[in-house]
């Protein structure tokens, strides 16, 4: 009977799958096999494209580390080989390491043998033959270790002269590098996809919604698959569309964000205002009182009705298509008093006061004023900037970061840079909302709520949508009513039955024959602001 052998074969870099590593690797094992008269086991052993330098190779999950547990598990016979091209596809880590991984192997009664050379090791290796691999380890651990260091160093150049240094082909999937290696092209047809992305997020579409219809479109993602929620979600946060570059570090396997964002490294295939227009409206949707059905934005008052009682938001309750109303959140909890709404009667409210040719100039000046804090944004800018050159300065004049006084000041300053990023962004976020509201005059207004409503309104008549087309009308039609109310508060009183709305600016009270039946006429009169029938 042949005594079995098993073959380990490492590259540590993926491009060398496609040459002549793991071939000649293969072909040295089984010639071993032939000539020494063993037999080459049909479970081999593979390590392709992993670095042996960190140790990567004996983890669990890698192929040594699998041999080695098989060891362990005495699934491997005594006097069984172990064939490797040379001893630095083992290991590349420091000496020590590398050595006690060496002989734990051969504890086992396992014979390595490099087919570089035809050596064997065993556990009755001579002193000599120690010597000899442990040179050979030094060598492969200098080698792996300084290679490292030039590559650290090259990125770390990189890095700190962004716009001179040669790029690579690593870039977002809408660009292409130019031959001269320095300046990326945009591709068009694929920068037209992200910029749909983006403004269908503005209009209200969330990451789930935009992703189906990516997909329904065979728009490949950047990976050249079918999108998935965080690559959507990775897309939206990029800031990448407005050409800015966020270079990262590695320790070990773990990418780092260095969090500094570079100016114009790449092309801008999107404007600030429309990238920070697109944050706003994830803001938004991230809200508590956001959440609930958005298939086909059926409450146009989302983030806009709240109870008049407790302040809740109102949430919308459908029992079926002539049952639609909203009702405080409280109150089902049983926390609050107040009775539910019937959606009909609030959609009046729109076409009634809302599109009011006697109110609807004020609405429209109402909503065209600013509703952020003015923010002295080249102060803030130039405060940052400051900031980052003392890290800079301050990185530059130290070599000793044991030191508790030095990691101390890097902190202050890192976390001082990350706070006035926040602010600019925050505050960039709030502005492109503010500069992107829709101002519409009263026949365009008309024309949108009779979209969202489907109903005619005024002289509009309702376009006919698909589901799509209705979602994006609903949606504007929120952002509209968002922009001019900011808050509606509503009161169904749970005594009197009064049915009352309460704006910044006017309060209304709903007609008693509304209360069961659907009336024809006007059904919302005005209150005088300080009186509150039946309360």
């Amino acid at each position: 009977m042949k005594t079995p052998a098993y073959s380990y074969i490492r590259f540590s870099s993926s491009h060398q799958a496609s040459g002549d590593s793991l071939r000649r690797q293969t072909m040295m094992a089984q010639q071993y096999c032939d000539n020494e008269n063993l037999e080459l086991q049909p479970i081999s052993y593979h390590d392709l494209g992993v670095s042996a330098f960190h140790a990567r190779n004996i983890k669990e999950d890698s192929g040594l580390g699998q041999f080695l547990k098989a060891l362990d598990e005495n699934l491997i016979p005594k006097g069984s080989f172990l064939l490797v091209e040379s001893l630095d596809r083992l290991s590349r880590s420091a000496v020590q390491t590398a050595l006690r991984q060496l002989l734990s192997i051969l504890e086992y009664g396992i014979k390595v043998v490099t087919l570089i050379d035809n050596r064997i090791y065993d556990n009755k290796s001579d002193s000599t033959d120690l010597i000899i691999s442990l040179a050979i380890m030094e060598r492969a651990y200098n080698e792996s270790k300084t290679k490292s260091e030039r590559l650290k160093a090259v990125w770390q150049h990189k890095r700190n002269n962004p716009h001179s240094t040669v790029k690579t082909k690593t870039c977002p999937f809408w660009l292409e590098l130019q031959s001269d290696k320095k300046t990326f092209k945009v591709n068009e047809d694929k920068a037209h996809v992200v910029r749909q992305v983006f403004q269908l997020c503005i209009d209200g579409y969330g990451v789930q919604k935009i992703m189906n219809w990516l997909n329904e479109q065979d728009f490949p993602s950047g990976f050249g698959k079918q999108w998935g929620l965080s690559s959507v979600s990775y897309l939206l946060n990029s800031r990448a569309v407005i050409g800015q570059y966020e270079p990262h570090i590695y320790e070990g396997k773990k990418r780092i964000s260095t969090n500094i964002f570079i100016e114009n490294f790449y092309p801008h295939i999107l404007t600030d205002e429309v990238y920070y227009l697109a944050q706003s409206r994830r803001s938004e949707r991230r809200r508590p009182e956001a959440a609930g059905r958005k298939g086909n934005f059926s409450n146009i008052f989302n983030q806009i009705a709240k109870c008049q009682i407790c302040g809740a938001s109102m949430h919308y309750v459908s029992k079926g298509s002539d049952t639609k109303y909203l009702r405080c959140r409280e109150s089902l909890r049983k926390n609050c008093t107040n009775k539910s709404i019937r959606m009909d009667l609030l959609e009046r409210f729109i076409i009634e006061r809302y599109l009011s040719p006697q109110h609807y100039k004020q609405w429209s000046n109402y909503a065209s004023m600013p509703k952020v804090q003015p923010v002295d944004l080249s102060a803030l800018n130039n405060k940052l900037e400051s900031q980052r050159e003392a890290l800079k300065e301050l990185l530059k004049l130290t070599n000793d970061f044991s030191n508790s006084v030095i990691q101390e000041s890097i902190k202050i300053r890192s976390e001082a840079i990350q706070k006035l990023e926040t602010e600019i962004k925050e505050y960039r976020i709030d502005s492109a909302d503010t500069e992107a509201s829709i101002h519409l005059n009263f026949k365009e207004a008309s024309q949108l709520v009779s979209d969202a409503l489907q109903i005619p309104v005024n002289r509009a008549t309702p376009n006919k949508l698909n589901e799509e087309q209705l979602f994006t009308a609903r949606s504007k039609l929120n952002r509209q009513l968002k922009q001019t109310f900011s808050t509606i508060k509503i009161l169904h009183h749970p005594e009197s039955g009064d049915r009352i709305i309460e704006t910044s600016i006017f309060k209304y009270i709903a007609d008693h024959e509304a209360k069961t039946a659907r009336v024809k006429n006007f059904i919302w009169y005005a209150l005088p602001i300080n009186t509150e029938k039946g309360a």
